[in-house]
């Protein structure tokens, strides 16, 4: 077994929901990439992962490794065609298919400036592997794991939801990669604060920072928010989930980006549990 990601010749796991209590929509981990047959084939989510060996593709959108769906979070992965698997979806686009002996590319996944004004992208799908002599997927912008050749495929990065690679197959001596896990997910919430209150919170929990006339908590291990104000607090937030670990063998389709959702909401005086779904 590949720590944290699937076993050479296993489908890969799905990420973990993350939920923050009632206040905010629950992002919906990534699918985990479909492995060679007879594996199931790639798992929905968020993202849904890539296909591998024509075992179907992962749809995105839905309630994590269910038909059940889920509000608009992501998309689906790509197909497979024939050793060349297809790239799990990321936030901002779909999975690309496999073609010949190329892995296709991870979603490319969407970008957010919440934290510092710089935009930073978020929930790019892992690439498709495929075996010795072709070229692998590479991940989706957003943390996306790239997909093997002829060993393991990438990890997603943690904090970004980011789905992780496929595995691949060397032909001689025969060796079967497994698939990259996926990255964990974050939560990052901001709310304004007056000039006069310039380095002051009305809130606990996560990393605190201040930029431009907001204060930011992130999460990236899950934790209470609490809204110290003394009156509710309007906020803003992006949620990401973990994402879905690449399959493992012979041409592994790429795990699917965690659910991606971004939102305003007013935060109640009572704490918020907050519960951030790590990468399979």
């Amino acid at each position: 077994l590949k720590p944290g990601g699937s076993g050479p010749y296993l489908a890969g796991g799905n990420g973990g929901t993350t939920t923050a209590g009632p206040l905010i929509t629950a992002a919906q981990g990534g699918g985990g990439g479909s492995g060679n047959n007879p594996s199931p084939a790639g798992q929905p989510g968020g993202s849904g992962s890539g296909e591998a060996d024509g075992q179907g593709v992962g749809q995105g959108n839905k309630v994590t490794g269910t038909s059940d769906p889920a509000p608009s979070q992501g998309n689906p992965g790509g197909g497979s065609d024939p050793t060349g698997a297809g790239g799990g979806g990321g936030a901002g686009a779909a999975g690309s298919d496999g073609g010949g002996s190329t892995g296709g590319a991870g979603g490319a996944g969407l970008p957010y400036s919440i934290a510092n004004g710089t935009a930073t992208f978020y929930a790019g799908g892992g690439g498709g592997g495929t075996r010795t002599g072709g070229t692998g997927g590479s991940g989706g912008n957003g943390g996306g794991g790239d997909g093997g050749v002829s060993d393991n495929g990438t990890d997603g990065v943690d904090g970004t939801g980011g789905g992780g690679g496929g595995g691949g197959y060397r032909t001689s001596p025969l060796r079967s990669g497994g698939g990259g896990k996926g990255g964990s997910g974050v939560v990052v919430v901001r709310y304004e604060i007056l000039a006069t209150e310039t380095g002051t919170r009305k809130a606990t929990g996560g990393a605190v920072s201040f930029y431009g006339g907001k204060a930011i908590h992130a999460f990236t291990g899950s934790g209470t928010f609490s809204n110290t104000s003394g009156s509710p607090l309007s906020i803003e937030y992006v949620v990401l989930a973990g994402g879905g670990s690449g399959g493992g063998k012979d041409n592994g389709g790429g795990g699917g980006a965690g659910g991606y959702t971004t939102s305003t909401a007013t935060c109640p005086t009572s704490p918020v549990t907050v519960t951030i779904g790590g990468g399979a």
